[in-house]
């Protein structure tokens, strides 16, 4: 169910989706043969909206987590560099 809901099956999240089509399981065309439209547009707004939050919290996340580790790689070379020219 998650991998519909984040934009078909097998697909990841990656920061290069834009987030609406990747919440496109929760838009209104689901209500549209619904017996209580009303109530279905709400719950569907709802998880729409719950579903852009996560997916952009989790883009945050792992940019700032890619960025955070290439910044320690370039630190660690940086200081085996500094190790190999003082020996």
């Amino acid at each position: 169910m998650r991998a519909v809901a984040f934009g078909g099956s097998g697909s990841r999240l990656s920061n290069t989706n834009s987030v609406p089509p990747s919440c496109a399981f929760y838009g209104q065309a689901r209500c549209e043969r619904a017996g209580n439209r009303d109530a279905c547009l709400s719950r569907m707004s709802s998880r729409h909206t719950e579903c852009v939050a996560l997916i952009g919290n989790i883009a945050s996340r792992r940019q700032d987590c890619e960025e955070r580790a290439r910044d320690s790689d370039k630190m660690c070379l940086d200081e085996m560099r500094d190790c190999r020219a003082g020996c």
